[in-house]
């Protein structure tokens, strides 16, 4: 079903998936307001807040800054991904690596959509959409074991988030892409990029056109009985 009067909250829009989502939206005529660790938006948009999604009491000035009003569907999409080099370096375990993915990929993330939520909430509004851009990670590991660990907890707040709020109006919907074309997947070593691309069926890297394709679906038009669904695309690495 078609969502009207949407008000568009989009993490790690400067991100190469969040910034080509956001592009997409704006084409659109959607209200996108931009959310990221930078200084300044990549992109021009409606509104842009700079924020560490590690320092948590910043997102909660953040969220205090964010207006919705009662004819608008707020729609909080995380296009958050923090990838680290491996968690284990010469055999030892690289604490800070670990917390950092988990902090801003998982903790991050969660919080802000759940102070974002309970500031919506609070309005009575009809309806609510959250998805989560997640990772093959959850299913297959990370050798940077903060990554595979957060996102694997970010399918739990899928379908806890839907479980818990689904009859407030709240439609909470992931999706866990593949590795596809963007600067993060050209970071990792040429081995691992040849050995993901080979667990796929298809035998191909996945294209950002397809996964911002399946996004601007899952959040302008896929159903609400859709809620509490992870949506792989990944090539059939796994389904």
């Amino acid at each position: 079903m078609q969502i009207k009067d949407e008000l568009i909250i989009l993490l790690g829009v400067n991100g190469d998936l969040g910034k080509s989502l956001a592009q997409k939206l704006l084409a659109q005529n959607k209200k996108v307001i931009g959310i990221d660790i930078h200084t300044r938006p990549r992109i021009k948009l409606d509104r842009y807040f700079q924020c560490d999604l590690a320092n948590f009491s910043l997102v909660k000035k953040v969220v205090a800054q964010i207006k919705c009003n009662n004819q608008q569907t707020p729609i909080i999409i995380s296009c958050i991904g923090l990838f680290n080099a491996p968690t284990y370096e010469n055999d030892c375990f690289v604490t800070r690596r670990f917390l950092q993915s988990v902090n801003v990929n998982l903790l991050g993330v969660t919080i802000f959509i759940n102070q974002l939520l309970t500031k919506f909430l609070r309005l009575n509004l009809q309806s609510m959409r959250v998805i989560v851009v997640g990772s093959t990670a959850a299913h297959v590991g990370s050798l940077d074991l903060g990554y595979g660990v957060a996102k694997a907890g970010l399918n739990g707040l899928v379908r806890s988030l839907s479980k818990a709020l689904a009859a407030r109006g709240v439609v909470c919907i992931g999706v866990t892409p593949g590795i596809f074309t963007s600067r993060m997947s050209r970071s990792v070593a040429r081995s691992r990029q040849a050995r993901a691309i080979a667990a796929t069926q298809i035998k191909r890297i996945g294209e950002l056109e397809e996964v911002v394709n399946l996004l601007d679906y899952v959040a302008l038009e896929a159903p609400a009985y859709l809620t509490g669904s992870i949506i792989p695309l990944n090539g059939g690495q796994y389904t």
